[in-house]
């Protein structure tokens, strides 16, 4: 009974993490959009600040489940601190660092999609999510990559991160639901 108590408060910690995130990433997704190059440098330090919170946040999730299926979310912590690592002695890896997070949140939306296939039918939007952040990761790492103007890609990656944001507290309600009705089967 304690188990079950323990577990369910878990489940719900870990829904009200994605959801904060979520929130979080849709701000940085509006202020990039709003203001591009005029607060860059402000931009950086919030996220080099998100990149090491989510990252502490991956690693405390990695640590506190006891199933080995959460492989991805030590990657993920690994990633992210060393992305944040990176652009403390390297600021201009700012859009770089944006376009690698994409590559790993495009990547993990696919494995996402191919998991819930056979139990949802929103798998393909979730697919088309990941592709899509995929080739925009591209195009970011390629702007930074050949220092190319980067409004666009500040644009393109405020536009996509507010796309992030609202995907993810769907994704949450979406896989609540499938668990629940799950659970009643």
């Amino acid at each position: 009974m304690e188990e079950t108590k323990l577990k369910k408060s878990s489940e719900v910690a870990s829904d009200l993490k994605d959801i904060v995130i979520a929130v979080v990433v849709m701000i940085i997704g509006i202020l990039l959009c709003v203001f591009t190059s005029k607060f860059l440098d402000k931009l950086e330090i919030v996220f080099t600040f998100f990149l090491f919170a989510y990252g502490a946040i991956c690693l405390l999730g990695f640590f506190s489940n006891e199933d080995g299926r959460q492989i991805m979310v030590m990657v993920q912590a690994v990633i992210y601190i060393t992305l944040g690592i990176l652009l403390i002695v390297i600021p201009s890896f700012f859009l770089l660092s944006i376009g690698l997070m994409l590559l790993v949140y495009g990547i993990q939306y696919i494995v996402s999609s191919v998991k819930i296939k056979k139990i949802s039918k929103v798998w393909g939007i979730i697919l088309a999510y990941g592709i899509v952040a995929l080739v925009l990761s591209l195009v970011i790492i390629v702007t930074w990559c050949f220092n190319l103007p980067q409004n666009t890609a500040l644009i393109l990656v405020g536009s996509t991160l507010i796309l992030e944001g609202i995907l993810n507290i769907v994704l949450v309600i979406i896989l609540n639901k499938i668990e629940k009705e799950n659970k009643n089967v």
